[in-house]
């Protein structure tokens, strides 16, 4: 089935940065490129295509313009004209996955194994970056040669932290000069097989998910505003044990079992409630009551909070700001539960008493 140019730019206006336009086209190089880059350096890639699209939709559907078009420059060249754009490409995806393996390698005290002898894994990434890039559209190249020079580089370089840069500029040039050539034969039809295309992309991105994940775990540091460093295993370690985390686990447990007991059309009226848009179960909270607790039980929790924690109580200046706060809290909570209780009687007055009542004792 031929592709839709309309398809097409919808693809790339709402999910251009993650190339879902270029997995649409059968371009699965260009799609996992803008993936790992966000849509192309920060969408520049993904701007600059903007009028490339229809182009681009002509040669998933082989247009007989096309097929004459690209005929005619196969046989003009022996070879693809240089493209700085795409060398540009070259370079910083060679640079980037240098990069991120890099990172991603474990500290030697944790895994000294791994961390000896990965780094020379290293120029593999960078080439593996250029060749992506390099056998994007109609042009395509052999794996070895970026590979050849993204080892010279880094052994020119003695595979420090800049033999990486260095890596990517011998492979982009090795790439370039040595193996550049026009795609003169259609895939075979296995790699046209959806299936197949999905298998391949997937793997590729957990691959590079994965190692941003083994650099998140350890490596990244995280520094607070006092200046304190942790790692950010230990970070994450600490919030999956905080209170906000617990809350939230227990409520996601409790809307899953309420769905599976009340049916799944009524949670988002309980993951409204559990929200507590209206702060209604934070002044439960407060005030020490059920939720079920009649008027007359709130009433009479809010004048014992109050009378414990009224600021003419404390003499002492922490414990007197403290009280003043809780008094305050215990104040607007009693007040939104009342306006809940008794917002559909028309006559206030027994509230406003039971309010002067309180204060009259002291």
């Amino acid at each position: 089935m031929g592709k839709s140019v309309i398809i097409t730019y919808i693809l790339w206006l709402f999910g251009g940065f993650l190339g879902l336009h270029h997995l649409y086209l059968r371009r699965d190089r260009h799609a996992f490129t803008w993936l790992a880059t966000g849509g192309g350096v920060f969408g520049l890639g993904w701007l600059r295509e903007a009028t490339r699209l229809p182009t681009y939709v002509q040669e998933a559907n082989q247009t007989p313009q096309f097929v004459e078009k690209r005929f005619r420059a196969i046989h003009k060249r022996s070879s693809p004209p240089y493209n700085s754009t795409r060398v540009a490409g070259e370079l910083i995806l060679g640079t980037l996955f240098g990069f991120v393996l890099s990172l991603a390698i474990p500290p030697p005290e944790e895994h000294e194994f791994i961390h000896k002898y990965a780094r020379y894994l290293i120029p593999a990434a960078v080439a593996a970056g250029v060749h992506v890039v390099g056998n994007i559209g109609l042009e395509c190249g052999k794996f070895r040669w970026p590979l050849l020079g993204a080892y010279v580089g880094a052994i020119i370089f003695a595979f420090n932290a800049s033999s990486i840069a260095y890596s990517a500029v011998f492979a982009t040039f090795a790439f370039n000069w040595l193996s550049r050539d026009w795609v003169r034969q259609p895939k075979p039809a296995i790699h046209r097989n959806p299936a197949y295309r999905l298998a391949v992309f997937t793997s590729c991105v957990l691959l590079y998910t994965a190692m941003w994940g083994s650099f998140l775990w350890f490596n990244a540091k995280l520094v607070s505003q006092d200046g304190t460093v942790t790692t950010f295993r230990e970070g994450l370690q600490n919030f999956s044990q905080s209170k906000a985390w617990l809350e939230c686990r227990e409520a996601i447990r409790q809307l899953w079992e309420y769905g599976w007991a009340h049916g799944w059309s009524n949670v988002l009226e309980e993951l409204i409630r559990t929200l507590d848009p209206y702060g209604e179960t934070r002044a439960y909270s407060v005030l020490e009551v059920k939720p079920d607790a009649t008027h007359q039980e709130i009433s009479a929790q809010y004048r014992k909070l109050s009378r414990e924690w009224h600021p003419d109580r404390h003499r002492d200046p922490e414990k007197k700001k403290l009280a003043e706060r809780n008094f305050v809290e215990i104040a607007q909570a009693y007040e939104k539960l009342n306006k809940g209780k008794q917002g559909h009687r028309t006559d206030h007055s027994h509230d406003f008493f039971e309010q002067q009542h309180f204060h009259q004792e002291f």
